[in-house]
């Protein structure tokens, strides 16, 4: 019997999660273009995913990238609830591109993007994914809530665990030469949009454990 829990509240603790990710919605003049560039045919079959851990920011020409792709994958879906044309929108890019940063990002957006449809068996392929090529509390987020609606409690309070531990890891660990960088560039210009965990997504995963194992 699946684990069922009220959807509102479901999507109350996703939001706080993700809310240092940079998945809004940002629509651009040029938006009709890029629809039809990722979601035509002639793309590129091959796109490798980045073996790195995903890096402690984004940079502005990054954030902007996820930016285009997550809105016109999300003007996809809300338009008539094409859920197969917004996986095909974030694929279409994700196949063509190098920057494993990006890549992982619209991965956790698209993985986000399954989960609030309710395609938990899809949810749970994106986020083993990413917990093979580059494991985070992002990672284990997706994989313990896509577990959690496919029934598997224990697996969900596993992985809920697991993203509690990184997360914390994440919060007390000293700066990496990465975040450095993007803590002295946010100084002088604020382009950078962090994406590694806050004490928001920390109360959001410990919240969600709690429900799990009632």
């Amino acid at each position: 019997m699946p684990f069922i829990i009220n959807r509102r509240r479901i999507i109350t603790i996703l939001a706080i999660i993700i809310g240092v990710a940079v998945i809004g919605l940002v629509l651009f003049s040029f938006r009709s273009t890029l629809v039809t560039w990722l979601t035509g045919n002639g793309t590129s079959e091959t796109g490798a995913l980045n073996t790195k851990p995903i890096a402690a920011a984004l940079n502005e020409a990054q954030q902007q990238k996820v930016a285009e792709v997550t809105s016109v994958a999300s003007t996809i879906y809300n338009n008539g609830g094409d859920v197969k044309g917004a996986v095909v929108a974030y694929d279409n890019y994700i196949k063509s591109s190098n920057d494993g940063v990006v890549v992982e990002s619209l991965l956790f957006s698209k993985g986000l993007l399954l989960l609030n449809a309710s395609k938990y068996d899809e949810a749970l392929d994106v986020g083993m994914t990413l917990e093979s090529s580059a494991p985070s509390d992002r990672s284990a987020m997706l994989i313990g809530e896509a577990s959690a609606q496919l029934g598997d409690k224990n697996k969900a309070i596993e992985y809920y665990k697991l993203a509690i531990e990184r997360a914390k890891k994440d919060l007390t660990a000293p700066p990496s030469d990465a975040e450095a960088e993007a803590a002295a560039a946010q100084k002088l210009d604020n382009n950078y949009t962090q994406v590694t965990p806050s004490s928001n997504t920390l109360d959001g995963y410990e919240q969600r454990l709690g429900e799990l194992q009632k």
